[in-house]
């Protein structure tokens, strides 16, 4: 097992915000260069955490969260899953869409008869 090596810019870093937990980046970082240490945001940000000032999600929740997202998603349009309430709705639902259309569609269908009748009499006169 290795370890890593002690970065003193990191150091400087944490020992800049336990003395202010509020200092910006800017300031760490001209106080750094002045110093002769080169840092970076990334050195901020973990030294932020480091100190528990910015609260850190756990490694790999993000991919963990994305996964089971999508696994629900896999798992609700499945065939397996769809129950008679499903998005398709029950079998009655769909029999009754059914007879309603067929409803309007003799509705429609009288109305042009009826509409075909009256030209043809406005036309014989």
């Amino acid at each position: 097992m290795t370890t890593k090596k002690k970065s003193p810019g990191f150091d400087f870093v944490v020992k800049q915000l336990e003395k202010d937990n509020d200092v910006d980046y800017a300031t760490v970082r001209d106080a750094a260069a002045a110093e002769g240490f080169t840092i970076y945001p990334i050195m901020y940000g973990r030294a932020k955490a480091k100190l528990g000032l910015v609260e850190v999600a756990p490694r790999g929740s993000r991919k963990k969260a994305a996964e089971a997202k999508a696994n629900n998603a896999r798992r609700a349009s499945s065939p397996a899953n769809l129950s008679a309430n499903g998005p398709m709705g029950s079998l009655e639902a769909v029999i009754q869409a059914m007879k309603t259309g067929e409803e309007a569609r003799k509705r429609y269908r009288d109305a042009l008869e009826r509409i075909a009748d009256i030209i043809d009499e406005a036309l014989a006169d």
